[in-house]
């Protein structure tokens, strides 16, 4: 009887002491949750619009596309500006522009030429705006790479 009763004592505190590791285990674990919910909750947010931008973007139309195209063309340091963008359906279009002179005005057009979506790049026109100042207007016509065309 004494031996069962040693043998049962033993299978106690083992038991206990196996309990005590795991409820520490399961409270470290608890306070690691409690430190990554917050940076969870936040990347899940994140996901969520991530899912909901992907699924704009997906449907965007081409004439963006096309106009990011353009856009990139244009220097960024406001020689050029675009008077009138016209885009057809079938994605040719035309682009009216002024700029501060000749040169700013082909090198937008040397721009559309070297881009790997824009095609059929012709300057229509290149005039001086008027006799006082040296800005001149121009015209040019091209034909975007739909995705559709890839």
């Amino acid at each position: 009887i004494a031996l069962i009763v040693a043998a049962m004592l033993i299978t106690c505190v083992g038991f206990a002491a196996d309990v005590t590791r795991n409820l520490h285990v399961i409270s470290g674990a608890e306070r690691q949750l409690a430190e990554i919910e917050p940076l969870a909750e936040s990347a899940a947010q994140l996901r969520d619009k991530v899912t909901f931008a992907r699924g704009w973007y997906d449907r965007r139309p081409e004439h963006i596309d096309c106009l990011v195209a353009l856009t990139t063309a244009f220097p960024e340091t406001g020689t050029v500006w675009a008077s009138n963008v016209t885009i057809r359906p079938d994605m040719s279009g035309v682009a009216t522009a002024i700029a501060v002179d000749e040169p700013s005005a082909l090198a937008v057009l040397d721009a559309l030429r070297v881009s790997p979506s824009v095609s059929n790049v012709k300057l229509a026109y290149l005039r001086r705006a008027d006799r006082k100042s040296q800005e001149v207007s121009f015209s040019l016509t091209f034909r975007f790479q739909s995705r559709s065309d890839s």
